[in-house]
C-alpha cells in the first residue's frame, strides 16, 4: 500500500501536476489523521470496557457482601424480636408494679442480651480505595449504595450506645445484688428446657421467687427493660429493604451489560 501511494506521488511529480499532487498530499494527510483517530477511538473503547468490567466486579463483590449481611440480619431480627416482645411484657408489669406474674417478669433478663451487627464492608472499602467510586453511571445504584452504608453506620452507633448502657446496668446489678439466685434460675431453666420439664411448676420457682425480688425491683433491671422496650426494632428490616433493592439493581445492571 505504501509503495502504491509512493508511485502515484512520483508520477505526479514527473508530470509536474503540482495542484494534483497538493490535493493528493492533503488527502494522504487526512487519511493518516482519520486512521489515528480511529485507532485512538478503538483504544478508548477498550479502556472504557476494561473500566466498566472492573467497576462491575467491585459492585458484584458488594452485592455478595450485602447478601451475607441480609442472612445475618434475618437471624439477628428473630432474636431481637423475641427480646423486644419480652421487654414490652416485662415493662408493662413493672409500670403496674405487678410482681405476681413471675415467669413473665423474670423473662426481662433477656434484655441483658447484647446485639452486634457487623456488616461485611470489604467490597465497599475496595471500591472507596479505587478510582471508580465517583464513576457509577447508574444514579439509583449510587444513591442506594450511599443509603445502605449510611444506615449500616447508624445501626452500629445505635447498637454501641445500647450495648454500653446494658453493660453498665449489668455491672451495677453485679455490684449491688447477689447474683447466685439469678444464676441458679438460669441453670434450672436450661435444665428444664433440655429435659422437657414444665419449668413453671417446679419447686425451685416456688422456693426462690422471694430471693429474686431484689433483682427484679432494682433500678438497673428496670432501666434495662425500659430501654430495650423503647429501642427501635425496625432498623434491620429497613437495611434489608435497601440492601435487597441495591442487590437487584447491581445484578440486573451487570446482566444487561453482558447481553
Amino acid at each position: 500500500m505504501i509503495k502504491f501511494f509512493s508511485k502515484i506521488r512520483q508520477r505526479l511529480l514527473r508530470e509536474n501536476k503540482f495542484n494534483n499532487y497538493l490535493l493528493y498530499a492533503v488527502g494522504e494527510v487526512v487519511l493518516v489523521v482519520i486512521g489515528i483517530l480511529i485507532a485512538l477511538q478503538i483504544n478508548n473503547w477498550n479502556e472504557e470496557r476494561k473500566d466498566r468490567i472492573e467497576l462491575e466486579n467491585y459492585l458484584i463483590k458488594i452485592a455478595d457482601n450485602i447478601d451475607q449481611d441480609i442472612k445475618t440480619l434475618n437471624r439477628l431480627q428473630v432474636r431481637r424480636d423475641t427480646v423486644f416482645i419480652q421487654a414490652k411484657r416485662s415493662a408493662k408489669l413493672l409500670m403496674e408494679q405487678d410482681f405476681t406474674d413471675f415467669e413473665t417478669m423474670i423473662g426481662g433478663i433477656r434484655c441483658f442480651y447484647e446485639f452486634y451487627f457487623s456488616a461485611n464492608k470489604s467490597g465497599y472499602e475496595a471500591l472507596k480505595n479505587s478510582q471508580f467510586l465517583g464513576r457509577i453511571k447508574n444514579p439509583l445504584i449510587d444513591s442506594l449504595l450511599t443509603s445502605y452504608y449510611v444506615e449500616v453506620e447508624s445501626i452500629e452507633i445505635s447498637e454501641n450506645s445500647y450495648n454500653t448502657f446494658i453493660e453498665r446496668m449489668e455491672v451495677e446489678l453485679n455490684s449491688s445484688i447477689d447474683q447466685t439466685p439469678i444464676f441458679e434460675f438460669i441453670q434450672s431453666r436450661e435444665y428444664a428446657s433440655e429435659h422437657e420439664i414444665d419449668f413453671e411448676n417446679q419447686e425451685w420457682i416456688k422456693k426462690n421467687q422471694e430471693a429474686l425480688m431484689p433483682y427484679l425491683k432494682s433500678n438497673a433491671f428496670k432501666s434495662a427493660v425500659f430501654r430495650t422496650a423503647l429501642q427501635k426494632n425496625d432498623r434491620y428490616q429497613r437495611l434489608i429493604r435497601i440492601g435487597t433493592k441495591l442487590m437487584k439493581e447491581i445484578r440486573e445492571g451487570v446482566n444487561f451489560n453482558k447481553n
